[in-house]
Formats: C-alpha cells, structure tokens, sequence
C-alpha cells in the first residue's frame, strides 16, 4: 500500500464534518401529523426528517418546545 493513498484513522474521523441542530421544532404538527396551516397535507415524516438529519452529518439535537408537556 501506498503512504499517499491511505490517511491514518484519526486524520479521517477528525476531518468528518458533523452538525448539532440547536433548535429542531420536531415536535410541530407538520412532522407530527402532517398539518400545515390548519389542513392535513401528508402523513407524518417525522421517521423521514431523522434519517435526512443523520444522514446530512446531523450528530445531536437539541428539541425545542413551547409547552412542558411537550
């Protein structure tokens, strides 16, 4: 193997870039249930938005809410 085509394991994992959103508003109806402006317009993709998130680099999240039953 070749020095020039193989980084060492902590030069790869440390240049990994990785996101921690500070305000995910996962509990709003439009990913709960699918309503936006009052009307039903999809089922919930509240599954979907988590795999995206995972997938764009997201490493944490942060829930915000506007109630403590939320």
């Amino acid at each position: 193997m070749s020095s020039s085509t193989q980084q060492p394991q902590e030069a790869t994992s440390a240049s990994r870039i990785q996101f921690v959103d500070i305000g995910a508003n996962l509990l709003d109806e439009r990913y709960t249930d699918g309503i936006y402006f009052g009307k039903k317009r999809h089922e919930s993709d509240f599954d979907l938005v988590l795999e995206r998130s995972l997938a764009s680099g997201v490493t944490h999240l942060i829930l915000t809410a506007g109630t403590l039953r939320e």
